[in-house]
């Protein structure tokens, strides 16, 4: 688990590197959560409660007009 994190927080600081401040991008394996970079470097946030992440308008949305990619969908809404 601690080599995921490493990967992930590498990934994360290499895409705000080259990136624009305030730019959000996807999480990589969770699709409930996206990265925003800021002059700091990354942050992982979380969408609200029955979103996810959809990357075509940079914002948490509902699953069924969102990303087919999302293999841990949780069934149902809370």
């Amino acid at each position: 688990m601690t080599s995921v994190k490493c990967i992930v927080l590498l990934l994360c600081s290499v895409l705000c590197i080259s990136s624009v401040c305030g730019e959000v991008y996807p999480y990589p394996g969770d699709c409930t959560r996206y990265q925003q970079c800021d002059g700091s470097g990354c942050f992982v946030l979380q969408c609200g409660a029955g979103t996810e992440f959809n990357p075509n308008i940079g914002t948490c949305d509902y699953p069924l007009q969102n990303r087919q990619d999302c293999t841990n969908r949780q069934v149902g809404y809370i």
